[in-house]
């Protein structure tokens, strides 16, 4: 693959993750308010 589809691809995990830590810390926020 090309150099740019590598860039792209590495954005896109990075936004991936970024996605996915923001949703678990929210769902740890409902967690300890229910708590």
């Amino acid at each position: 693959s090309t150099g740019l589809e590598l860039l792209e691809s590495e954005i896109n995990f990075a936004n991936f993750n970024k996605w996915i830590s923001k949703d678990t810390l929210d769902e740890d926020d409902v967690v300890l308010k229910v708590t």
